[in-house]
């Protein structure tokens, strides 16, 4: 996976969604080598994806706004979802008298 590999693949996702086995062989690289340049360029610009289109994709125009609001919605029920299961192991914890460590968002 080189820098020319990956400015390809960020202008391909600039101009429509591009799914993860498609990166991965734009990239040249492994499934979960795909996922983690996936998490690197949500980093640095508006990466979208959603639950009711496969694939991801870079918001470029106002014509990608009504995708980035579903998207952000996607975000929120997945963010919610993981945090509600996180009371079930917070409670197992502390059964054993263990300390549970409060989370913080840098966001």
């Amino acid at each position: 996976m080189d820098g020319i590999d990956k400015g390809y693949a960020i202008y391909r996702m600039k101009c429509g969604f591009v799914t993860r086995d498609q990166l991965a062989s734009m990239l040249k690289c492994s499934d979960r080598q795909a996922r983690l340049f996936i998490q690197e360029v949500k980093k640095r610009l508006p990466v979208i994806s959603s639950s009711k289109i496969k694939g991801y994709k870079i918001a470029t125009t106002a014509d990608d706004l009504a995708l980035v609001e579903q998207a952000i919605k996607d975000n929120r029920a997945k963010a919610l979802s993981i945090l509600a299961g996180q009371k079930e192991l917070k409670k197992f914890m502390k059964s054993y008298h263990k300390d549970v460590e409060q989370l913080t968002f840098d966001f």
